[in-house]
């Protein structure tokens, strides 16, 4: 509620008599500036009296109380009969009536009742006693069995313990039982504030996590980048923290370690922990450590501007064990080091070595650049990156061990290839086996050529099995095998192409294809050549080697009609031979597929 306007020495005389009907009266000129103005200080009361006898107002039996609710000048526009008073005529001849502002009944209740909207009646203000100040800076005080709970001052409001606003049933709380949010400010900026949600938020008026924290300032807390929003510490002196930051857009969570003190730190020593997680587990009854990672200073290492030497250990804990064990340490030259302290993987650039004499990639395997296993430059003459897994047949570190074993890798051209090694001599460089080049073709060869087909098969040794095509069957497979052979004629004298062997009790069914050509000699034609197709089939019968029926003549062409294809027998071998003729330097390509059948 609103109290009555007041003004002090507000009386003035009326100018003239008025009735008891009258609204509006005329003070003497220039009393009417010594009253308020209701319309910007508000109404208020007025006793209007004979002030000719009557020294006091109260002693007039006419005396009235009526309400000022306007003032022009010297004129006040009133409401008559106020305060239990009765409208009256004030205006016998000869006597002088006067208006004063003074104390009446209503102000004083009015007083009275807006007193009540801030304490309870009965002098009690939220359960405690309300008391006046004692001193001049203090203006009120509110106690509760004689301690003080509350005080506001000249110098602002003190909370004394225990420092609560309210308290029901046994519980604590400070804030609203409304929707509304709780706002801190400081230098006239919000800084904090808890909504009505609950969610809590600090550098940001917008929540909508439970607790979210926001460096809109960008001057960091002691933080590495510029944009540390959140800082923890064990405790006050310590300078080890651990910070969450989020510089240039990327969100960090940044460890940082000190042999000091938070605001005087010094030197990290070698050895000293970094930074680290560890990971616990349930077992039913508590949690068991099962995990750790950390980041160490190198051994021997004083952190300074240029030596920062870091180490970064595995600890992990093996089935049926009760506490982890260093598994793995990454040193800072990218030295990998085993469980036992062995290096499996030099820095700078070096090779992984293995930490057993194991298969490579096993379980307690390793990668290695050593005549063991591993990943490392694996073309034959060690150019270009590859992959080598190989084996000592002794078991020992000695390179110069009997070998077996593969190597994979790729040369200048992008070719991937594939090296075996399946001697047990010992020293010697796996074989190439198998090329996939650039254009998605295939050598199957032992030597580092080039594929002229979709599948190239280069067979390295004259007369060798070049490829099989083979079926499995119930008792005996069946197959298709090719060889091929090289001849050199310099006269008429029968020469083997190709020696191909039978089994015992067997059925071997040869078709050859024979392509020659003239290359120099004093007999024939320049350019003369010659292309054969023959079928021969032969028996092998407890060792004894015969011809089933005769050769078949498919094809026969030839600039020189004594050049000749035939088949030969010696022993439990087939032979294919070719004859030229005197004087002819003739080469001789031969191509057979055997058809073999064997008990």
């Amino acid at each position: 509620m609103a109290l009555d306007a007041v003004k002090n020495f507000a009386k003035g005389a009326v100018s003239q008599g008025y009735d008891s009907l009258a609204t509006s009266i005329v003070l003497a000129s220039g009393d009417g500036a010594r009253f308020p103005d209701p319309s910007s200080d508000g109404e208020f009361n007025v006793v209007w009296w004979n002030s000719t006898d009557y020294g006091d107002p109260s002693d007039d039996p006419n005396r009235e109380i009526v309400r000022v609710t306007a003032r022009t000048t010297d004129t006040l526009t009133i409401t008559r009969a106020q305060e239990s008073t009765s409208a009256a005529n004030h205006n016998t001849a000869g006597k002088t009536y006067k208006v004063a502002l003074a104390m009446s009944a209503k102000m004083i209740a009015d007083l009275i009742a807006e007193l009540n909207l801030r304490f309870k009646q009965g002098g009690n203000a939220f359960g405690a006693a309300a008391v006046l100040g004692t001193t001049d800076d203090q203006v009120v005080q509110i106690q509760h069995n004689g301690s003080i709970r509350l005080e506001l001052n000249a110098s602002g409001l003190n909370l004394y313990a225990p420092r609560t606003i309210y308290t029901a049933g046994g519980d604590i709380w400070f804030g609203a039982t409304t929707a509304h949010n709780i706002k801190f400010n400081t230098n006239n900026s919000e800084r904090a504030r808890i909504d009505s949600a609950g969610d809590v938020s600090i550098g940001t008026t917008s929540t909508g996590v439970r607790l979210r924290v926001v460096d809109n300032d960008g001057g960091g807390v002691r933080g590495t980048y510029t944009t540390t929003i959140m800082q923890i510490h064990g405790k006050d002196a310590d300078a080890n923290h651990l910070l969450i930051d989020a510089a240039n857009n990327n969100p960090f969570i940044l460890f940082r370690h000190s042999t000091g003190t938070f605001a005087s730190p010094a030197a990290t020593a070698g050895n000293n922990f970094i930074s680290g997680f560890d990971s616990y587990a349930h077992d039913g009854s508590a949690f068991q450590w099962g995990a750790r990672f950390f980041v160490a200073a190198s051994s021997g290492v004083a952190w300074s501007a240029s030596n920062r030497g870091t180490e970064l250990w595995c600890y992990l804990c093996n089935v049926n064990t009760t506490s982890p064990g260093v598994r793995l340490v990454i040193k800072g030259n990218g030295e990998l080091t085993s469980t036992t302290g062995t290096t499996i993987a030099e820095g700078s650039g070096g090779q992984i070595n293995s930490v057993s004499t194991k298969n490579a990639m096993s379980g307690v395997g390793a990668i290695v650049n050593y005549a063991y296993a591993g990943i490392h430059n694996a073309n034959t003459n060690g150019a270009g990156a590859g992959i080598a897994l190989t084996v000592t047949t002794a078991f020992t570190t000695n390179i110069a061990a009997s070998l077996i074993g593969y190597r994979v890798g790729s040369n200048a051209q992008g070719r991937l290839l594939i090296y075996t090694k399946q001697s047990t001599t010992g020293g010697a460089a796996p074989n190439l086996a198998l090329v996939i080049d650039e254009n998605q073709k295939v050598l199957i060869s032992g030597t580092n050529g080039t594929a002229s087909a979709r599948l190239h098969i280069q067979e390295p040794t004259l007369g060798s099995e070049a490829h099989r095509i083979e079926t499995v069957a119930t008792n005996d497979d069946v197959a298709e095998k090719v060889y091929q052979g090289r001849a050199a004629t310099t006269d008429a004298t029968a020469t083997t192409i190709l020696t191909l062997a039978t089994i015992t009790d067997s059925v071997k069914m040869i078709e050859i294809k024979v392509a020659a050509r003239r290359t120099g000699g004093t007999g024939g034609t320049a350019g003369d050549g010659a292309g054969y197709a023959r079928v021969a089939t032969f028996k092998n019968i407890a060792g004894t080697v015969s011809q089933i029926g005769s050769t078949q003549d498919n094809a026969t062409h030839e600039s020189q009609a004594v050049w000749d294809v035939s088949f030969s027998i010696s022993g439990t071998n087939v032979l294919v031979q070719v004859t030229g003729a005197a004087d002819n330097n003739i080469t001789w390509h031969a191509t057979a597929r055997v058809y073999e059948l064997s008990t």
